[in-house]
């Protein structure tokens, strides 16, 4: 019955589509109008564009009458403003133009238009004139207004019409492909940990499938870490194979150790335990299918947000996707960041970019695709991670589990913004982290539980030698986390201990000695990357030279981000996460409370900056906000599990519980479809990666590019502030601004590297690039030419920028060899030769 009912569901839906299949579908892609650009028989107006859909077939155009005429008005669409062939025409005459209002451009559908880059301009043969509405330049970041094909600091008013029927084709499509990219992740990410888990790990069969997922994923990413790692000490750099390796190797074991399983003469009758088996089958229906229902809304809303994007956004997406391309290059891990940059040392965490590589290596995407791709999926995993942790705490109760996941996946708006930000390094160290916790609860668990021996030696040292090393996994791949396991620890030590101060200190004695033995595991897991370390400026960051009255007021500056707590944790999420919390301190559920002095734990850590502890000042309270999502959702779990058991006493309580799991989950989709914001946060839009074609194929391979940047933070810190800070990977030529990973913590080539890329900066913002002594600094730097991206200096910088196409157009050593919609190179010209 509950199948039937799914089924007449999803055939009410496909027919009501196809009852409204036959309108169109209308997108405002620029809705802005402040001025108004006259057209007449003597010039053209026009707008580059990408299409978003398939099946591209009319262009809106706010227009208004100004002169009457007998002419006729003509869209021609082509490919781009340098093309001559024009692939439609639409004519419309003057007369028909009467009012002020959007006009319909229709022309045959383009049924591949999806993500294609489009050029439209109108003209007037005859009598009559007619304005055209358009908005500021900056309010539609893939295109450009023109007039007499040549691009102006505008953008058109106008809206694209797609058919239904395309648009529907073409959305299946890419479903299909996102589908493709996350049963391929799957895969990848689960099979090692599954295999390893099932061979060391006693209580494995005594778990659920979707208990074991999570978990076999947090373990397969620190497995391939630590192999990689290995490979690479040993001299081995193994390519593809890295990808191919354990999967095959798990596949091997999972199939063996279930071999039995697969017995044609193994009927079903044969398990005493059958009757219990589906009784809990029977128990687990509706949580299982809830899960996966919002597994299914989380995934359709990730991948959604990152339609479009031409490369990941945001500053740490340039790090983790020049560090991926390297992994790809030298089949492996490196030393050397060229010729990307200009840097002879790697010593930064890699787990993120090693999990890109691998989906790179097997789907044969882009390293750029890959880190969006890899990024998205890991936005799946993170919420996900928290199922099986959920229901250890709450005993079992598996749709606690489902509303853990709910409440991070879309209730939550982290970790789904770090789309935005890129924070992708932290993001793979969160997901191994609720699998780092679970574990160390069953090595505390085995170490004083009944079974357990009561000799100091005889632990579950297989417990403790792997969830030693999914940690030493976790901190490789952001090395702040080893500081968020380290206060959780001390936080589960404190709750065993009153937990036990009454009973028998001595087994909470033999649980810290397992903790400690878990962590010297750890340490010499890490051991061989984090000697590395001693050739990186971690290390020299970490030294505070500082007045304490200059330290004072950096961590009073850092705990005024807490007033914005509600961005990061929705007021409602607080509430019911902190009820949770309330309710286990009441009922003395030690194990949960203590997650409670975990939060507070990582908050105060910042503080201890005052004690001049090192490292401690990089886990900044916006490390810890954008990471609250795992506690909350783990306290509102387990506030509903105690919700559902009393529910449970009554017969619809079930069906209640499903249903709003249900109603949350789409409107926690909905509401998370359009999270990205790449006006805001994307340096490489659609003209960006022209122009990068364009520089690979026409300049000088010795071509040396200034490019947009600023003071960040600290002012031995340089950022790029448009698309020029990609140039290095997407045009294979050198820019003035190298990757901030580098620039902040290895050590150049060349001594003086990375101060001359400080001072090259700092001089410029005070002395101006068309100065006499800004020009005859880029002579002394090599430079020959200068690139303004889309952006324009203005990502993340809402400043002035650095220079502008109107400041170097009045000096004559900056010649025009570029312009297509608001991206501008300019060579330099005698400026050395003078």
């Amino acid at each position: 019955m509950k199948y039937r009912q799914f089924s007449l569901i999803f055939t009410g839906l496909v027919i009501l589509f196809l009852l409204t299949g036959c309108s169109p579908w209308i997108v405002t892609d620029q809705g802005s109008t402040d001025q108004w650009i006259t057209i007449n028989s003597g010039n053209s107006i026009g707008q580059t564009f990408v299409a978003e859909f398939s099946g591209l077939q009319a262009v809106h155009l706010l227009l208004k009458p100004q002169v009457p005429g007998t002419g006729i008005l003509t869209m021609h669409l082509r490919s781009d403003p340098s093309s001559l062939t024009d692939l439609a025409t639409v004519k419309i005459s003057l007369p028909e133009i009467n009012s002020q209002r959007s006009y319909r451009f229709d022309f045959p559908q383009i049924t591949q238009s999806n993500n294609q880059y489009y050029y439209a301009f109108l003209n007037i043969d005859g009598e009559g004139s007619v304005d055209v509405g358009s908005g500021p330049a900056d309010v539609y970041q893939n295109g450009a207004a023109y007039q007499n094909h040549e691009p102006v600091e505008a953008q058109l008013t106008f809206s694209l019409e797609y058919d239904r029927e395309a648009l529907f084709v073409e959305i299946v499509r890419q479903l299909a492909q996102w589908l493709m990219i996350c049963l391929v992740s799957i895969l990848l990410f689960t099979i090692p940990g599954w295999a390893l888990m099932s061979l060391v790990w006693r209580s494995w069969k005594e778990l659920s499938g979707f208990e074991k997922l999570p978990l076999s994923i947090g373990v397969s990413l620190a497995f391939y870490i630590l192999f990689v790692l290995v490979t690479y000490l040993i001299g081995l750099q193994l390519g593809r194979w890295y990808s191919w390796i354990p999967v095959i190797i798990g596949l091997i074991v999972i199939v063996w150790r279930n071999r039995h399983n697969f017995s044609i003469n193994k009927s079903i009758g044969d398990s005493p335990r059958d009757g219990a088996k589906e009784k809990d089958n029977k128990h687990s229906f509706w949580p299982d299918l809830g899960l996966i229902i919002i597994l299914g809304l989380i995934f359709l809303a990730r991948f959604w947000a990152m339609r479009g994007l031409d490369q990941p956004m945001w500053n740490d997406s340039l790090h983790h996707t020049e560090i991926t391309q390297l992994i790809l290059d030298h089949q492996g891990l490196f030393s050397s960041w060229l010729p990307y940059a200009a840097y002879k040392t790697f010593s930064m965490h890699y787990g993120f970019p090693l999990g890109a590589a691998l989906l790179a290596w097997i789907t044969r995407v882009s390293s750029g695709q890959a880190v969006l791709y890899f990024g998205q999926v890991l936005c799946i995993f993170a919420p996900l991670a928290l199922y099986p942790l959920t229901v250890r705490l709450t005993h079992g109760n598996r749709i606690a589990g489902v509303v853990a996941v709910l409440a991070a996946g879309l209730l939550s708006s982290m970790p789904a913004y770090y789309i935005n930000w890129g924070r992708y390094a932290q993001l793979a160290g969160q997901v191994i982290l609720p699998v780092a916790m679970w574990m160390v609860w069953e090595v505390v668990d085995s170490t004083s539980g009944e079974q357990a021996s009561s000799g100091w030696l005889e632990l579950p040292w297989a417990k403790i030698i792997i969830t030693g090393g999914i940690i030493a996994g976790m901190v490789l791949c952001e090395f702040r986390m080893i500081f968020v396991i380290a206060t959780f620890v001390i936080a589960l030590a404190i709750g065993q201990l009153i937990k036990y101060i009454r009973v028998n200190s001595r087994l909470w004695l033999r649980e810290v000695w397992s903790l400690g033995l878990v962590g010297f595991t750890s340490i010499v897991l890490f051991l061989p990357w984090g000697l590395r370390l001693r050739h990186s400026n971690l290390i020299n960051l970490s030294d505070f030279n500082s007045q304490i009255n200059s330290i004072i007021n950096l961590v009073r500056l850092d705990y005024i981000t807490w007033q914005n707590i509600r961005f990061y944790v929705p007021i409602g999420l607080i509430f019911l996460g902190v009820s949770g919390l309330i309710w286990a301190i009441i009922k003395r559920d030690w194990a949960v409370a203590s997650l409670g002095l975990w939060v507070a734990g990582m908050a105060v850590l910042y503080s201890l900056t005052l004690l001049h502890i090192p490292w401690v000042q990089y886990v900044q309270s916006f490390a810890v906000l954008i990471s609250l999502y795992i506690p909350m959702g783990l306290f509102v779990g387990y506030l509903v599990s105690n919700l559902t058991e009393w529910l449970s006493k009554w017969k619809p309580g079930n069906a209640v519980v499903f249903s709003a799991v249900i109603v949350f989950g789409l409107a926690g989709a909905l509401s998370q479809r359009n999270i990205s914001h790449p006006d805001s946060y994307a340096f490489v839009t659609r003209p960006d990666s022209l122009a990068m074609s364009w520089i690979n194929a026409q300049t000088p391979e010795n071509s040396r590019f200034l490019i947009e940047g600023i003071h960040e933070n600290w002012v031995t810190n340089v950022i790029g502030t448009d698309a020029g800070w990609w140039i290095p990977l997407l045009a294979n030529r050198e820019n003035t601004i190298p990757p901030q990973y580098a620039l902040a913590n290895e050590t150049p080539v060349d001594q003086g590297y990375s101060l001359g890329v400080v001072n090259l900066q700092a001089t410029l913002e005070e002395k101006g690039v068309t100065s006499q002594d800004g020009i005859k600094l880029l002579c002394d730097y090599g430079i020959t030419h200068v690139y303004i991206g889309q952006k324009q200096g203005a990502v993340g910088n809402p400043s002035k920028p650095l220079f502008t196409p109107a400041e170097l157009a009045t000096n004559g050593v900056f010649r025009l060899v570029y312009h297509i919609d608001r991206v501008y190179i300019y060579s330099v010209e005698n400026a050395c030769s003078q």
